[in-house]
Formats: structure tokens, C-alpha cells, sequence
């Protein structure tokens, strides 16, 4: 077993812990989840539909209690989310019985090769940062592979100044971080700061990222 297949083993047993003493409970019992999607996604598919957005095959990146996944099916796209966490997945498929989207427990660092430059529009909200620092990078890569030509990435997450140390969880992620993405051949064609990190609080931003059309390698 990899490294990083340890890790994330790790935590989503963890993650299944929390699920499973919440299941049942009002889906804000779960310390990240708040029963609605998240309010930078939310307001980025609202400016996205005009105009219409390509309405193609979506993935959904540690899906959670579903709520980001299922806002995008209800746009139209075709979706596909996972989690490394079963509960997380079981509970999902409770609270939206009659779902059009496809729920798999998968490993962010052991993917389905069939998702390689599969995905028109992939969503990864507070992911990486839920990861340490040293595995960071094997995830951002992860997560990029998985963007088609073509396709684009939406970031969000917390951030914080490069001479601010980490802190107990969550683990905000640096400019230099955030900018790894565009090693693995996206580029940053939008941002949206919804705070300014400071040396006491965390920023938040939403950062969308395209692979330009016709690379395949």
C-alpha cells in the first residue's frame, strides 16, 4: 500500500466515525457538512448558466453528504461523486433516494484509470486542505488528472499567508499551493476572494482553472 493511500485510508476512517454517530441527525450535525451546497459553489453555478454551461460529465470530488453533487444534477450535468468515506455514501443515498447522480466510494489517490482526462467540470471544495502538507501536491495532481481538454477545475477552499504557520484543522492552503494546479497543465482563468487571509484569520477564495482544449498527453 502507497503512502498516500495510507493516508487517505486514515482519514476516511476517521470521516466514517463522524458520519456514522450523525447519521440521522440533521446533516449540519457533521462538523463540514451543512445540509445545502456550498455558498461559493452555489453562487459560481448561478453565473455559470448564463450562459448555459456545457452540461457534460461532471465529477464531484469528496462528495461528502452530496449536497454540491446533487445542486449540479439538478442544472443538468452528468455526475459522477465520490468519497473516500462509505458512511458518507450510505447516508447520501438516504437523503436523496430517487438521485440521478452516480455515488462511489473511491480513493482520491488510487482513481479509476477510465478517469484520466475524463471530466468536463470537476469541483473540489476544502479537499486538499483536509490533507497534510506533505501529501498535498500527490492530491492536487490527482485531482487535475481528472479534468478533460477542455474541461474545468473549481477550487475552493481556505488560504493562508506563506509566513503563517499551520495551526490544528482545518490546514488553509498557501498562494504557492493554490498555484500548483498550473503545473499539471490547467490554467487560472478565474478568482474570487471572499476574504483576504490575514495573520489571524484565514482567507477564502474560489479559483477556477481550464486545461486548454486539444492537450491530451
Amino acid at each position: 500500500m502507497t503512502p498516500g493511500r495510507d493516508i487517505e485510508q486514515g482519514l476516511a476512517g476517521r470521516y466514517d466515525e463522524v458520519y456514522a454517530r450523525a447519521r440521522g441527525q440533521h446533516p449540519a450535525s457533521v462538523p463540514w457538512a451543512h445540509g445545502a451546497p456550498h455558498p461559493l459553489f452555489a453562487s459560481w453555478l448561478d453565473d455559470a448558466d448564463s450562459p448555459a454551461p456545457r452540461r457534460d460529465a461532471a465529477l464531484v470530488i469528496a462528495s461528502g453528504l452530496g449536497d454540491d453533487a446533487e445542486a449540479l444534477a439538478d442544472r443538468g450535468w452528468k455526475v459522477t461523486a465520490f468519497d473516500a468515506s462509505p458512511q458518507a455514501i450510505a447516508w447520501t443515498r438516504e437523503r436523496f433516494p430517487d438521485t440521478r447522480v452516480t455515488y462511489r466510494v473511491e480513493d482520491l489517490f488510487a482513481l479509476p484509470e477510465a478517469w484520466h482526462r475524463r471530466f468536463d467540470l470537476v469541483v473540489e471544495i476544502h479537499t486538499v486542505q483536509a490533507l497534510p502538507v506533505t501529501y498535498r501536491q500527490r492530491a492536487i495532481e490527482a485531482i487535475a488528472d481528472t479534468v478533460a481538454p477542455g474541461g474545468t477545475l473549481v477550487v475552493i477552499t481556505m488560504t493562508r499567508l506563506a509566513n503563517v504557520p499551520l495551526r490544528g484543522y482545518p490546514m488553509p492552503l498557501t498562494e504557492s499551493e493554490l498555484a500548483s494546479f498550473q503545473r499539471h497543465g490547467l490554467e487560472e482563468t478565474d478568482r474570487h476572494v471572499a476574504s483576504v487571509p490575514t495573520q489571524h484569520q484565514p482567507g477564502r477564495v474560489r479559483c477556477v482553472f481550464t486545461r486548454p482544449a486539444g492537450t491530451y498527453e
